[in-house]
């Protein structure tokens, strides 16, 4: 979209530097996508809500993290395709860990992990995100492995308020 408003931009007289969008791309950051908080054990936040989301997530997994264990922090809004989510990622991951996010729309935690149940693998139900944090950061310890936490925007603000950042 930004590369598109650019180009419409130069066709109306702006003058923009090929130099200035590339670096533009290069220093970008968007909290909550792909978004490394912590290296021990490796904590990725990922706001992605929607099955398209997912199967991008899947793609970054696989590739830069192709041999890891992987547990799975998730909260969901009732609202969204939260079963394509689950359906995109679950084959992923070795345990999963389901949070409610705070907000009128959420998908309780417990409805969320009745999902995973047929996975065979652990599935763990937190009352809140900080609990889902500990429990997946324990999890990932026990497993030497990593945590990515996605599902829903809501629970990004949470999980980086844990970290000490907003």
């Amino acid at each position: 979209v930004a590369i598109t408003v650019l180009r419409v931009l130069r066709e109306k007289g702006w003058n923009i530097p090929e130099e200035a969008i590339r670096q533009g791309l290069e220093t970008v950051r968007w909290p909550g996508r792909f978004d490394v908080r912590r290296k021990d054990p490796l904590f990725i936040i990922d706001g992605g809500h929607n099955p398209q989301c997912a199967q991008a997530l899947r793609a970054s997994i696989l590739e830069y993290f192709p041999d890891d264990k992987r547990v799975l922090l998730m909260g969901v809004l009732r609202d969204k395709d939260y079963k394509g989510i689950v359906s995109a990622l679950s084959p992923l991951f070795d345990a999963f860990v389901t949070v409610t996010p705070d907000t009128p729309r959420a998908l309780p935690a417990a409805e969320l992990a009745e999902l995973f149940a047929d996975t065979g693998k652990e599935v763990q139900v937190c009352e809140t995100v900080q609990d889902g944090v500990r429990t997946a950061m324990d999890i990932a310890d026990e497993l030497e492995g990593m945590v990515c936490a996605c599902g829903s925007l809501y629970i990004c603000g949470d999980i980086r308020a844990c970290f000490g950042l907003r």
